[in-house]
């Protein structure tokens, strides 16, 4: 009985035992799963790992360091309009007249900040006639900025945030003197508030003399891709520098893009600040369109005294092939390049005459006080001036339809009262048609003068 006993013991102590194992097995396998760890912020400046770091690429590197200098530029314009209550039937119309209607209208570009203060630029079309800008950083923060300046001719405007207490990080503003042909860049644009849009390419052209918007200007080419909302945006090169704005994409070509060379910013940008507008600097010497065998050039008929243009030797009858770099071909091309030119600011000349070719550097001036008037003399060879309380044509013999004697009373429909009125006039008008408005016989006649 007692063995019998024991015997089932001994077996429920091992059956236990086995038990007291099995259990245990489980456990042993728990401990050795992966444990759960909190998440945790990844920095941005974080090291990348061997299979991260082998992707970073100096393009990316250049994109990271600017992408946070770049834009997006949200402007309102508020449009009036004359709009009839009567569904245009101008029967009623000529009764009740038309009722002015407002609307507003948005566009979107791109822009990089250039100073910590806040001072953005970017293309003139872009915030052309806005009543209201703002500016959108790549954190999503949302700033109105005011229009400092700028020039449509060369299709660049300065920007600067009102909100005076933050810094914001400014672009590394580079050369464009060095650009190479084929050298790798990156076009960068915040289009739509989706930051950081990015197209490479390389350089096509260096100074590629174009006319867009019937202004010649000089533009870097490139076969970067400039999208819808990129333009304003920065060019940079591999080392994270701006060395142009993004400007415009040629129409009749695909993926030609055209960027304002950043060695052009830097001239303009102090007198845009300073002034509000780009000022034009004096040359000192006037040309006109010459035959040259079966080519036309520009070549100087005169070089005024005591002028830097003669201090550094120019001479009448001297060709102009060259202005900073850039081919020169006719008058016209020759204005539309020196109008990125500010007094104080410098270019290379570059000139043909029969004992060879030579270049020197010519320091622009302020223009004088009269140049509207010499230009209209110059150009279409009308000379005006005071006679008993009006503004009389003195001479004309570059055109038939204005005569000696003619009274000038307006220009393009603004009355004029004084020789300086009509000279400031003339130079604000100066590469562009103007009309003229004469008296004459009891009559007013209108003329339309072309550059």
């Amino acid at each position: 009985m007692f063995r019998k006993l024991s015997a089932v013991l001994i077996i429920i102590i091992l059956s236990v035992s086995c038990g007291a194992a099995k259990h245990e097995k489980p456990a042993q396998a728990d401990d050795q799963q992966p444990k759960a760890e909190a998440v945790a912020p990844v920095h941005p400046g974080h090291q990348p790992d061997a299979s991260e770091s082998s992707r970073v690429t100096p393009t990316v590197l250049a994109i990271r360091k600017i992408e946070d200098s770049v834009v997006n530029i949200r402007t309102e314009k508020t449009v009036e309009t004359n709009v009839s209550p009567f569904f245009n039937d101008p029967f009623f119309d000529d009764f009740f007249g038309l009722r002015k209607r407002s609307y507003k209208t948005q566009s979107l570009g791109s822009g990089v900040f250039i100073r910590d203060d806040g001072t953005v630029v970017t293309n003139y079309h872009v915030v052309k006639d806005a009543t209201t800008i703002f500016v959108i950083t790549r954190d999503n923060a949302n700033y109105e900025a005011e229009f400092i300046g700028g020039d449509e001719s060369i299709d660049l405007a300065v920007l600067k945030i009102k909100d005076n207490t933050k810094k914001f990080p400014a672009a590394t503003l580079g050369t464009s003197s060095d650009v190479m042909l084929g050298e790798p860049i990156i076009a960068i644009g915040n289009p739509y508030g989706l930051s950081s849009s990015v197209t490479t390419g390389v350089i096509s052209a260096a100074a590629r003399m174009m006319n867009i918007g019937n202004n010649y200007s000089v533009f870097i080419q490139t076969d970067a891709l400039i999208n819808p909302g990129n333009s304003g945006g920065p060019l940079i090169n591999i080392n994270g520098e701006v060395i142009g704005i993004n400007t415009a994409i040629h129409r009749q070509a695909q993926g030609i893009g055209f960027s304002i060379p950043a060695d052009t910013i830097k001239r303009v940008l102090p007198e845009i600040i300073k002034s509000g507008k780009l000022r034009r600097g004096h040359v000192g010497f006037t040309v006109k369109d010459t035959a040259q065998g079966e080519d036309m050039m520009p070549v100087i008929e005169s070089v005024e005294k005591n002028s830097n243009a003669e201090e550094i030797g120019l001479k009448p009858g001297d060709q102009i092939i060259e202005l900073g770099g850039v081919p020169i071909n006719s008058e016209e091309v020759m204005y539309h390049i020196l109008r990125s030119y500010p007094p104080g600011s410098s270019v290379e000349v570059g000139i043909r005459r029969a004992d060879g070719t030579f270049k020197g550097r010519l320091v622009l001036t302020e223009r004088p006080s009269d140049f509207g008037l010499k230009y209209l003399d110059t150009k279409y060879g009308i000379a005006v001036n005071e006679k008993d309380g009006y503004l009389t044509v003195a001479k004309s013999e570059g055109t038939r339809y204005i005569t000696t004697g003619d009274i000038v009373v307006a220009l393009n429909g603004t009355e004029l009262n004084s020789l300086e009125q009509l000279s400031r006039m003339i130079e604000e008008n100066q590469d562009k048609p103007f009309i003229l408005t004469v008296y004459r016989n009891g009559r007013l006649l209108q003329v339309k003068l072309n550059p």
